[in-house]
Parts: structure tokens; sequence; C-alpha cells
């Protein structure tokens, strides 16, 4: 669920934050409307940055878990398992189908 919460400041294009010994890694992507091309620019730019990040900033993790909230991000978090080989797990988080059919155009 979008929150519309911004996680970061206007002046933050990343973060990283610990909570209960877990690492959260922040980044900004570019706001969008409807479920069009900005919404694919928004997913890609997530995708590119959480990679180029995590790589940086990020201890060496023991396992990384890549949800569902858009394809990209798992595939992100495959990438990044493979290169710190470390395992992946996979979260599915929702259902696709169903929640473009009840969120509409």
């Amino acid at each position: 669920m979008n929150t519309e919460r911004q996680r970061l400041n206007l002046v933050e294009t990343h973060r990283l934050d610990r909570f209960d010994g877990i690492n959260f890694l922040w980044v900004t992507t570019p706001s969008y409307q409807g479920n069009g091309l900005g919404h694919l620019r928004n997913m890609a730019a997530y995708s590119l940055r959480a990679l180029g990040k995590a790589s940086d900033l990020l201890p060496r993790p023991d396992t990384i878990i890549g949800s569902s909230v858009h394809p990209l991000a798992a595939w992100s978090g495959a990438r990044l398992a493979s290169r710190f080989n470390v395992p992946f797990f996979f979260e599915v988080r929702d259902l696709w189908p169903e929640t473009l059919i009840t969120r509409g155009p």
C-alpha cells in the first residue's frame, strides 16, 4: 500500500537506516501518477539506484529478500544476492493481476 509518506528529506538522494538490527537503504525515485511510463521510469530508477548504492553503502549481508512490490525490485534483490554471493528469498507481497484489476488504469 502506498502511504504517500516521504522517507527522505528533499535534499537527500539516499539514506541508510537501521531498525532492529536490519539495514534499510532508502533511495530517491522520480514521482509519477497512474500506471503509465512514469511508473515504469520510477521502477527502473529504483532498481538501478538500489543496485548502485547497495554495493557502496551496505555491509555484506547474510541473505537478501527481494519483494514483489514491483518486478524490478525483486530482480534487483536477486542481482544483489548474486553480487554478494548470499542466499536470495523472493517475497510475494501482491498478486499483480488482481492488483491491476482492482486498481484499474
